[in-house]
C-alpha cells in the first residue's frame, strides 16, 4: 500500500476513535446526569410529593373522598438501563360509584426529558373526554397535565398539579384547558 493512502487510512481511523470516544463520554455523562436526577426524584417523592397528595387527600375525605397513594420503584433491565420509571400515585375512590377504575394522577420521573411528568388515568367523565378524547380500546384516554422540572416541585406545586386533575375529575371545570 502507498505511504499516502497508510497515512490518510490511519488519519480516518484515528478520528474514528476519538469520534467514537466523545460519544461514549458523552453517554456515559449522560447517563450519571440521568441516574442523578432519578435518585433526586426518589428522594422527592418521598419527601415532597407524598406528603402533598397525603394532605389534598385528607381534605378530599372531609367530602366523602377516599384516596389511596401508590409508589412504583424503577426496574432495570440486564443492560442496566431503567425498564420502567419512578413514579408515584394518587388514586381517588369516590365511595358512590361501583368501579375497578378509579381515576388515577400519576407524577412519573422522565430521566431522558430531566423533568417530572403528570398525568391522569381512567378519567371516566364525559367532560374529560372532550378535553382528551378516547383511546383505541374505546375507553378515555390518557390526560396529560403537564411537566415540572424538579427544582420546582414543592407542596404548592404538587398541590396545584392536583387540583387542576381534580378540576377534570370532579367535571368542574367548564372552561376547557
Amino acid at each position: 500500500m502507498k505511504e499516502e493512502i497508510k497515512q490518510q487510512l490511519e488519519n480516518l481511523l484515528k478520528a474514528h476513535d476519538t469520534m467514537k470516544k466523545q460519544k461514549s463520554d458523552a453517554d456515559a455523562k449522560r447517563k450519571a446526569e440521568q441516574e442523578g436526577f432519578l435518585k433526586e426524584f426518589s428522594e422527592t417523592k418521598m419527601a415532597v410529593i407524598e406528603s402533598a397528595m397525603n394532605e389534598m387527600g385528607k381534605e378530599l375525605q372531609k367530602h366523602g373522598y377516599n384516596y389511596q397513594i401508590s409508589k412504583t420503584g424503577r426496574r432495570m433491565d440486564p443492560q442496566g438501563d431503567s425498564s420502567e420509571a419512578d413514579s408515584i400515585s394518587m388514586i381517588l375512590i369516590d365511595p358512590n360509584k361501583s368501579s375497578v377504575r378509579f381515576p388515577t394522577i400519576v407524577f412519573t420521573a422522565s430521566g431522558f426529558a430531566k423533568a417530572v411528568l403528570v398525568r391522569g388515568q381512567n378519567i371516566e367523565d364525559d367532560l374529560a373526554e372532550s378535553f382528551f378524547g378516547r383511546n383505541i380500546e374505546g375507553g378515555p384516554a390518557e390526560s396529560n397535565f403537564g411537566r415540572v422540572e424538579l427544582s420546582q416541585i414543592t407542596d404548592d406545586a404538587v398541590h396545584r398539579k392536583l387540583l387542576e386533575a381534580l378540576k377534570i375529575i370532579l367535571g368542574t371545570n367548564r372552561t376547557g384547558r
